[in-house]
């Protein structure tokens, strides 16, 4: 799977879900209120109706001189009766001679308390106290509902994962044939590309006139140019195939050597180019990426230089840094360079693809890069331990 296609699906996906989810909560907590209420509805209806038998039971008793006649009781619930001043008359268990008579249902410990105002009064009873086991609880109610809404995330999660890669297995198909189609195409450049550079190195042993000369330098430029796409293609494609050969290697010699290759590039534009090496930085690196990260480098300040400007290459002990008076960048081009593909002149030749080559190796082998640019003025990219 391309790194492209596992951000699109997890975009998509985390949008999808998060967008739901809040539709969801919204959902359940609508639902949890109108199941509290019609919960306590029909808590509030049950316990009227048990009040109002303890109330008849105490009309027969006050009426009925009967000594054999009791309170009533039951199974299910625990009752008492207070006067008119809030005072306990009697009660079948001791606990319920504390009652918060400021609500007329409420819970406590997992209990439920009602209290019943009862007309007309009998045996002086005013309130009828209720208190039963809450069989069914506000928490229980809020646990079905986040299991549910659980369960629900789970499957639209799946559903949406499957719909995502059913909907970009297309365009995952054309990448695999973009891939193949490149890395064929990188194996097929190989051979001619060789062959141009070494017949215009044998053309080179041949004396020439001026006008010859010049032609031939400029095919040696395209060349070369061709040469250094092929070699990022290469990286690209086939990195993930080529046994790495790490080493410790001392960076000034390669670097005069780069030099040496782009010399012909960099008199095209007639740049100045001046090294200065205070001492030598040393890498422990594979080094044909070493190379790629000078060569892109080298690359990208001949592109964006201007013509009769100055390159200044800095090798020291801690880093080496390559400075041109080009084009430049601001911050948010600076932010954006190391995305692939990004390109911020049109006018100007490539892919958009070297400083993500860069990226890609400095951060396999932990390697520090700084780019310092203004524009209209330059850039100065540092490559550090």
């Amino acid at each position: 799977m391309f790194s492209g296609e596992k951000k699109t699906i997890k975009s998509v996906l985390i949008l999808y879900l998060v967008s739901t989810f809040l539709m969801i909560i919204t959902l359940a907590f609508v639902y949890f209120r109108y199941e509290s209420q019609n919960f306590k509805d029909e808590i509030k209806k049950q316990s009227i109706q048990k009040a109002q038998m303890i109330h008849t039971e105490l009309e027969k008793l006050q009426k009925n001189k009967d000594e054999s006649l009791l309170y009533p009781r039951y199974e299910d619930l625990e009752s008492a009766i207070f006067d008119s001043d809030k005072k306990l008359i009697f009660a079948t268990d001791a606990t319920l001679g504390e009652v918060d008579f400021t609500q007329q249902l409420y819970k406590k410990d997992d209990l439920i308390y009602f209290i019943y105002e009862a007309k007309p009064y009998y045996l002086g009873a005013k309130y009828i106290v209720l208190k039963q086991k809450n069989i069914k609880t506000f928490s229980k109610i809020g646990k079905n509902i986040l299991l549910l809404t659980l369960f629900i995330l789970l499957v639209i999660g799946l559903t949406s994962l499957f719909l995502v890669k059913l909907i970009l297995k297309p365009m995952r198909e054309n990448l695999n044939l973009l891939d193949r189609f490149i890395k064929d195409t990188t194996h097929e450049l190989n051979t001619p590309i060789s062959t141009i550079l070494t017949n215009i190195e044998m053309i080179e042993g041949i004396e020439q006139n001026e006008k010859m000369k010049t032609k031939i330098n400029r095919i040696k430029i395209a060349s070369q140019a061709i040469s250094n796409l092929y070699e990022d293609l290469v990286y690209l494609t086939l990195n993930h195939n080529t046994q790495k050969n790490d080493e410790l290697l001392k960076v000034a010699p390669i670097l005069k050597d780069r030099i040496e290759y782009f010399s012909l590039m960099f008199k095209s534009k007639n740049l100045e180019v001046v090294f200065i090496e205070e001492g030598y930085i040393e890498l422990f690196i594979d080094k044909t990426k070493l190379i790629r990260i000078i060569d892109n480098l080298f690359s990208n300040a001949y592109k964006y230089s201007k013509k009769d400007s100055k390159l200044t290459i800095i090798s020291t002990h801690n880093f080496f840094k390559i400075c041109d008076q080009g084009i430049g960048m601001n911050e948010n081009e600076i932010s954006k360079v190391f995305q692939r593909y990004t390109r911020f002149d049109a006018t100007v030749g490539g892919f958009g693809i070297g400083y993500s080559i860069i990226k890609k190796i400095i951060d396999e082998y932990d390697i520090k890069i700084k780019i310092d640019s203004k524009k209209g003025v330059g850039t100065c990219v540092t490559i550090k331990k």
